[in-house]
């Protein structure tokens, strides 16, 4: 066909390739469902995942961005220079304590970055309407896999990841077995449905992405949503209709009836917020030099923002806080200037997906849980390069 030309074949093939990677990175922990294996600390059920399968993710990462860095024969590099050297500083002290230490535990969150930055730095521009199509086929494959988890648990009483026998918590977590993480990615369907509702078959899509949000269990979310619910617009006539719809949700769901069932599901929790409160009561341990520059050690903790400030000191921390801050605000000025000319759902479900990740990490540690970590870090990247073209 003669009048597409090559360069136009390569750019297309690369782009393809990188929403490949995308995707696969998304889908990569669908075996835990099917497979029955995740952590067997948190399900009676199921399994720990092989340390092979753990890691072949990020070989294989690796193996795909660079086959897209071949084809393209350039790479394109941040352009900030202010922006690049702090972005350095972020991901290169975790790898420095990684050398010092040997600990792996250091490279969640630097190993997931690079990788990231080697996903978007093989292609200049990508179509927002293929970001539309993305996100639109994750939200079909998302509510396929959670409508078949609910029958088959409604039918034959098998279990998802964070769920117990005869207990009233049974969080669903769609292709992710992960309710805290998919409850990350129902905000993104949130935001981006929320600004398409003047089709139906959008509004009904917003609908049933709260409903996925819902069923996570996830209280973390529960607390985001409803703040953010109440703060878009006071008089908008659909965030009414779904915070009412919430509620009769939740009214029949948490039947004062059931009072057993409230008290089960507290005692499910309450064992998850020991784990989250039970760092404050170490800080006598660490010293000054610690919050400084963080530890010698990795140190674990449920609440992102506490992890960091113990694992690399309270600068790195405030700068990583920096970042996340700097993608709420460039992503919603984005969306305000390309609103003006066109419809842009993605940027608004890209901020609502940004704030949830820094509200959140008080209380879980999102930027060390894949999938959600690299998500955040491509759509991070996407933005503050300006790499959609609207």
């Amino acid at each position: 066909m003669n009048f597409i030309t090559r360069k136009y074949s390569l750019k297309d093939i690369i782009v393809s390739i990188f929403f490949l990677i995308l995707l696969f990175a998304i889908f990569y922990s669908s075996y835990r469902y099917p497979l029955q294996i995740s952590s067997s600390g948190t399900s009676p059920t199921y399994g720990d995942t092989p340390f092979v399968l753990q890691f072949l993710k990020y070989p294989l990462l690796i193996l795909f961005a660079f086959i897209n860095i071949l084809l393209n024969k350039s790479i394109y590099d941040i352009h900030n220079k202010d922006i690049k050297l702090m972005l350095v500083i972020l991901v290169g002290y975790p790898l420095y304590k990684f050398i010092k230490s040997t600990d792996f535990n250091h490279l969640n969150f630097s190993a997931t970055f690079i990788i990231a930055y080697l996903c978007i730095c093989s292609f200049k521009v990508v179509e927002a309407r293929s970001i539309d199509k993305c996100i639109n086929f994750i939200f079909l494959v998302g509510s396929v896999v959670n409508i078949v988890q609910i029958i088959l648990f409604l039918s034959i009483n098998r279990l998802p990841a964070l769920a117990y026998y005869g207990s009233f918590s049974v969080r669903f977590g769609s292709f992710l077995d992960d309710p805290n993480g998919f409850a990350a990615i129902c905000f993104l369907f949130i935001g981006y449905y929320f600004k398409r509702n003047k089709f139906k078959a959008s509004s009904f899509q917003l609908y049933l992405s709260i409903f996925w949000l819902l069923i996570t269990q996830s209280f973390t979310a529960y607390i985001f949503g409803v703040l953010l619910f109440v703060s878009l617009h006071y008089k908008n006539k659909l965030i009414w209709s779904c915070l009412i719809a919430c509620l009769t949700f939740l009214v029949v769901y948490f039947d004062p009836s059931n009072l057993p069932a409230l008290i089960d599901i507290y005692q499910s929790k309450k064992s998850s917020m020991t784990d989250h409160i039970m760092i404050f009561n170490t800080f006598e341990d660490f010293t000054y030099q610690d919050y400084l520059i963080g530890s010698a050690g990795y140190v674990f903790s449920e609440q992102w923002w506490m992890q960091a400030l113990l694992s690399y000191g309270i600068f790195w921390m405030l700068l990583c806080f920096f970042f996340n801050a700097y993608a709420i605000l460039k992503s919603l000025s984005k969306y305000k200037q390309v609103i003006k000319n066109c419809d842009s759902p993605i940027l608004f479900g890209f901020t609502i997906f940004f704030t949830y990740i820094l509200f959140g990490s008080f209380n879980l540690p999102f930027l060390t849980i894949f999938p959600v970590n690299f998500i955040y870090f491509i759509f991070f990247l996407l933005i503050i390069e300006n790499k959609i073209k609207f």
